[in-house]
């Protein structure tokens, strides 16, 4: 369903204050038409927005932005059931090759961090212990060697979820 409302009228509410009565949830699939209507003030609220909406939007003294964690993690996965991508060392020089920094500063805005491992910073499991790759394409140029690749000589191919724009981005870059 598009647009959906939700309300309880016996709800005790569990704070002093003002509360709301009824919730509309609309289902908005396109950025740019969440952004519009945030900005409009047809909403009074919207997640998911592309990061290089955020300077702008805290500009406009309409509208509260809140920025703080999130449990989203950005990450490639690999089919390592067939090859290259088998090979554990071919692995790990694309890992060394991944250019972690640039996808901070430049897909998500500045607004994340590298990772470390599969589990977000702030969950239980999450370790500060893990090993995190860093770029340096000579690690990964020696380990290409090492794994058969010396000039590359494979194709991979990508695929991401066509409305995140940091997603894409990343794939581009």
């Amino acid at each position: 369903r598009p647009e959906f409302a939700l309300w309880f009228e016996d709800y005790w509410g569990g704070w002093e204050g003002n509360h709301f009565k009824k919730a509309v949830i609309k289902d908005v699939s396109e950025a740019v038409t969440r952004r519009l209507l945030i900005e409009k003030g047809d909403v009074d609220f919207t997640i998911e927005l592309p990061y290089e909406d955020v300077a702008s939007l805290q500009d406009n003294k309409n509208i509260n932005v809140l920025i703080g964690p999130s449990f989203q993690n950005l990450m490639l996965f690999f089919n390592t059931k067939k090859e290259p991508l088998n090979n554990k060392t071919l692995r790990q020089a694309l890992s060394y090759a991944f250019p972690y920094q640039d996808v901070v500063s430049y897909c998500l805005e500045g607004y994340g961090r590298q990772g470390r491992g599969p589990i977000p910073y702030g969950l239980w499991g999450h370790s500060e212990e893990l090993f995190q790759y860093k770029y340096d394409l000579n690690k990964a140029k020696e380990l290409l060697e090492k794994a058969g690749y010396p000039e590359g000589g494979f194709k991979l191919m990508l695929t991401y979820l066509s409305g995140d724009e940091a997603e894409r981005k990343t794939v581009e870059l």
